[in-house]
């Protein structure tokens, strides 16, 4: 079995780092980390960060192999606890980068910085990466202002079997695709606190109380919003009550991909019949 010395030399060298670039990460001399991959054994205590940067666990360096799957997932989600929430995302990003590639059977070595990197250098880009299997499909944006990740694995018979009725989507799509319904949505989305009157949507939109009170009806039917009523000195009025609904955000993302569909990939693998797709039920 490898000793700990051994191990560090080879995902050093896997890693293209050098002894010295080690040494002033780790923050010891060269000398040390030679010492270290002729037999010695380091302290302790730098045992983390000599594995943060090799990219392994500290596990890994001392030959450990965990076969528990589930050891792996509370790993996993113990490492993102533990950072700060305005991180979590990122760091999120960085795993499902790794897993998509993984997917596609590439179980090389991969770079921490591999993903931000990428998404520096894309900026505003339109660029994706994608897989395409018969057992389902990944799609991830890489652009810096627009990152978004969608893993649908394929179920039984195909997706069909679980959408809508064309009739229901049409429906949906038309109320979308008019440009007052779609701008109520979207403001609807950023109101705080969530309750709103008619006369927020007819300043706002500058329309008229009628066309005010069409949106309102279709935004009850799709959900948007309930209805409910309070004291005022002028007696009752109504007031809605917005559900946020982050469907919004994701569909008008994805329609980017309808409108424009990607052609520059970083990463792109196709394996399915795309026949598939839409199966005739």
């Amino acid at each position: 079995m490898n000793n700990i010395g051994t191990n560090i030399a080879k995902f050093r060298k896997e890693k293209k780092i050098t002894q010295e670039q080690l040494a002033s990460f780790v923050n010891v001399s060269a000398q040390a980390v030679s010492k270290w991959e002729n037999g010695g054994m380091p302290d302790c205590e730098l045992l983390p960060k000599i594995a943060d940067c090799l990219q392994v666990s500290i596990d890994v360096l001392f030959s450990r192999k965990c076969e528990d799957n589930i050891s792996i997932k509370q790993e996993l989600a113990k490492r993102i606890v533990e950072l700060p929430v305005a991180e979590r995302f990122n760091e999120v990003m960085e795993y499902l980068w790794v897993l998509q590639l993984a997917l596609a059977g590439n179980n090389g070595h991969f770079s921490g910085d591999n993903y931000k990197k990428t998404i520096k250098e894309t900026g505003d880009e339109y660029r994706h990466s994608q897989n395409l299997f018969d057992e389902g499909i990944v799609m991830m944006s890489l652009r810096e202002n627009l990152q978004y990740f969608l893993c649908m694995p394929e179920p039984d018979g195909g997706w069909l079997k679980n959408l809508n009725s064309t009739d229901d989507y049409c429906k949906l799509f038309s109320f979308l695709g008019e440009k007052d319904f779609l701008n109520a949505t979207i403001l609807l989305e950023s109101i705080e606190p969530y309750l709103f009157n008619i006369s927020l949507l007819k300043s706002n939109l500058n329309i008229t109380e009628e066309r005010a009170q069409e949106i309102i009806s279709k935004l009850k039917e799709y959900k948007f919003i309930t209805e409910a009523s309070i004291e005022t000195e002028n007696g009752k009025e109504k007031v809605y009550h917005i559900h946020s609904n982050p469907a919004l955000v994701a569909v008008l993302a994805l329609a980017t991909e309808l409108m424009k569909k990607p052609t520059n990939f970083t990463h792109y693998h196709n394996s399915r019949n795309l026949r598939k797709t839409f199966k005739v039920l």
